[in-house]
């Protein structure tokens, strides 16, 4: 076998090596993916500003709602989410593959209460996003959205299919590095299913 042919061999063994990892590297993935819970209808939401949003849109999601008066859980809650802002921000997805969405829990609340939100957990609008979902839609979407487990606030991630992947209560610093993580681990899965489509 002259020198080219040992090459183009070579060759061949390492492109059937690559695939193979590449394929048991999917495999890995999906088998630690997380669970299914449920299915999130189309909601039709409205920002501060009046402007239309599709809360399905493509992209991951997490969730949880803008309470009037916010109790200590929820400033908790929302001083992580503050702290998981600049983290996606690190990772680069921050408003481009994933949103933060913080959903009034009131459609008539008064606007200067979100915008106590915002300037109080150092919103950046890029990527978290305070909605008005209309009240004929609003029971509906609290109860495919909370967590019937948990009487405190949590949070819940969502896939860019739509799907309810996870609740977090956002506790401790691992707490939020997981969700990190599992927002990274979804959106890589979403990325490799497009790859495979085209």
């Amino acid at each position: 076998m002259n020198k080219r042919k040992k090459n183009v061999t070579m060759a061949v063994i390492l492109m059937i090596i690559a695939s193979i990892g590449g394929l048991l590297y999917w495999l890995w993935v999906k088998s630690i993916a997380l669970p299914i819970l449920g299915e999130l209808n189309s909601y039709e939401a409205e920002t501060v500003d009046g402007e239309k949003f599709m809360i399905q849109d493509g992209k991951v999601k997490v969730v949880l709602f803008a309470e009037e008066n916010c109790s200590d859980e929820c400033e908790e809650m929302y001083g992580a989410l503050e702290e998981l802002q600049e983290r996606l921000k690190k990772d680069k997805n921050f408003g481009t593959k994933v949103d933060m969405l913080s959903i009034a829990e009131n459609p008539q609340m008064d606007k200067k209460i979100i915008e106590h939100y915002k300037d109080t957990y150092h919103v950046d609008v890029k990527g978290w996003k305070f909605l008005f979902v209309p009240n004929e839609k609003l029971e509906l979407f609290k109860n495919q959205i909370n967590d019937k487990k948990e009487a405190e606030p949590s949070v819940t991630l969502i896939d860019a299919k739509g799907n309810i992947r996870q609740h977090y209560q956002l506790k401790d610093e691992e707490e939020i590095e997981q969700l990190r993580k599992d927002i990274n681990q979804l959106i890589r899965i979403h990325q490799q299913s497009i790859e495979e489509r085209r």
